[in-house]
């Protein structure tokens, strides 16, 4: 089968009003994974776009075709004056971004986003924010930094590292509070390593990484509509790695972070990684 025919097979299934409504929402989702060559689906898509049972996954895969679903743009651009949920707006102001590089959407809609909004939306709109590139959306992320959620959290700390090059004072005065986190260590770790990144003060984060590598490893999941802080959760092979390497990065004004190193690099896994590290802060 070609792959036009798998479009129009799947634009079969989206548009059968007597399938059900699992089978329509997979074949929403393999349209959007075909991405571009699915834009002969778009019509049929449209059809759904106002049936809450699938808005939000009609969006997405709008989103992924891309460009070539320039013809929703206008009923995108209508549901988003609607009274759309704040998930939704959000959703459409990155589906309208990737498809006709308008950032106007965005740069109206996500000042005006609540910090409570669904994690993963919130997310999707400080990722927008970051494809934008634009110095307007930096109060946004910085608010984002506000949000429950330590993966929103890390998320809005990343895109301070990119957008702080627009305004490096207030990119580096968020995550100066984020390198304090008191609930998620991961948040910490990429506040750090984006502090690092746009030139912040080293010393300043020494401490935290050498707390980060010997403390229980602290995180907030999101489990039955709660936050919860877990602790003492083993630390992520790839973060513990990375920090080491940003310690080492550092130099010699890493120096208090030695003996922690030292006791690592007994570590089979971590020795090859923590002796390079070690001989850049000794300067051998």
């Amino acid at each position: 089968m070609s792959v036009l025919e798998n479009v129009a097979d799947l634009a079969r299934i989206v548009g059968n009003d007597e399938a059900v409504s699992v089978e329509r929402r997979d074949a929403i989702y393999k349209l959007g994974k075909l991405g571009e060559v699915a834009a002969p689906a778009v019509p049929v898509l449209l059809k759904l776009l106002d049936n809450d049972l699938y808005t939000m996954n009609v969006i997405t895969t709008l989103e992924y075709i891309g460009k070539p679903a320039a013809p929703a743009l206008p009923e995108l651009k209508a549901v988003l004056r609607s009274s759309a949920s704040d998930d939704q707006r959000i959703a459409i102001v990155a589906a309208v971004w990737k498809i006709d590089d308008d950032p106007t959407p965005a740069l109206e809609l996500l000042p005006t986003i609540p910090v409570a909004t669904y994690p993963p939306a919130l997310a999707l709109g400080v990722k927008t924010a970051v494809e934008i590139d634009r110095p307007d959306l930096i109060p946004f992320v910085l608010r984002a930094l506000k949000s429950a959620s330590g993966e929103v959290r890390c998320v809005a700390a990343d895109a301070l590292g990119t957008l702080g090059k627009h305004d490096r004072v207030a990119a580096l005065r968020g995550l100066e509070e984020a390198l304090v986190d008191k609930d998620d260590d991961m948040v910490r770790y990429r506040a750090g390593a984006n502090w690092l990144k746009l030139g912040g003060k080293a010393a300043t984060v020494v401490p935290i990484f050498d707390d980060i590598l010997v403390s229980p490893f602290f995180k907030v999941t999101y489990q039955d509509e709660a936050f919860i802080r877990q602790k003492g959760m083993p630390i992520p092979p790839e973060v513990q790695l990375d920090l080491i390497t940003l310690l080492g990065a550092i130099g010699p004004a890493a120096a208090p972070a030695l003996r922690t190193l030292e006791i690592l690099g007994a570590d089979p896994s971590l020795n090859s990684t923590v002796e390079k590290a070690i001989s850049r802060i000794r300067l051998r």
